[in-house]
Formats: structure tokens, sequence, C-alpha cells
């Protein structure tokens, strides 16, 4: 829930934004030309390729007509095994592979959490830095990454 709760907070900043977290599937569609924040995202474990495959068409009927790319994320670890094939019969493949972020259980912090401060960004030039940057990361073309910025301001 934790992905879910941050793409939500990530992109119904944007104007023309599309969230639907009903269900088993979370939508959260920035609706941008940059397909990340255009993502569908299975919220609860998939135990047989059936209910993976209804996912999937699920996933599809909420993207009709999007103005742009758009990914279902899955979690490797809660997802059932042989998913590839299937969502390979609908057209997709992987593109990314995150590290996962599930646990059963947190251990204690070894030390005392620094402290954060957190300043909303009021410039453009700042926003575009942040674009830039996160572009970089994702080692993705810096015009896919430009509309995090435009969109913002």
């Amino acid at each position: 829930m934790i992905l879910r709760d941050a793409w939500k907070e990530m992109t119904c900043k944007f104007p023309d934004a599309k969230l639907d977290l009903e269900g088993t599937l979370a939508t959260t569609f920035a609706n941008l030309p940059l397909f990340f924040f255009n993502m569908n995202l299975a919220v609860e474990p998939v135990k047989t390729l059936g209910e993976f495959d209804q996912s999937l068409a699920l996933s599809f009927s909420r993207a009709e007509g999007a103005p742009y790319g758009w990914f279902h994320a899955i979690c490797h670890e809660l997802t059932v095994e042989g998913w590839e094939e299937t969502a390979a019969a609908r057209g997709l493949m992987p593109i990314m592979k995150l590290t996962g972020m599930s646990a059963d259980q947190l251990n204690e912090p070894k030390r005392e959490l620094p402290s954060l401060d957190f300043r909303a960004v009021s410039e453009a030039r700042t926003f575009e830095d942040i674009a830039t940057v996160n572009g970089l990361a994702y080692e993705m073309p810096s015009e896919m990454s430009s509309c995090i910025a435009n969109d913002l301001l």
C-alpha cells in the first residue's frame, strides 16, 4: 500500500489526474507524456494466473482512452509464477525491475533518524532541475522527464 499511496500523492497534484483506488487495482494516472506517472498497480497478492489476467483486463479497461502511455506495476514477490506469459499474451512486457519493498516485519532503526527539511518548490528552475535529476536517475531522455516540471508550474 505504501507504493500506491506514494503514487497517489505524486500524481494527484497534476491538473488532469485520474485516480481510482477501489478494489484490487490502484489506478494513478497523472495523464502526462511520461508513462511512469500513469500507473495501474495490483495492491493485493495474486494467487492464480486467472486472477492475474483479470487484473490485466481491469488495467486495460481503466487505461482506455488515456492520452499517453501507461504501465501495469507488479511486485514479483506477490505475483503468481508464470505471469510473464500471461502479460505477453496481452502485449505487455517487463520494462524495469525494481527491488521489492515488502517485509513481514521491520527491524528497529540502528540509529536515530535525521531530521529532514521539506520545502515546497516555488521556482520554475527548481522544477526543471528536479525533473532533470529524476530523468537521469531512470536513464530517460530529458524530453520525457521535462513534462514533470512543465505540468506542475
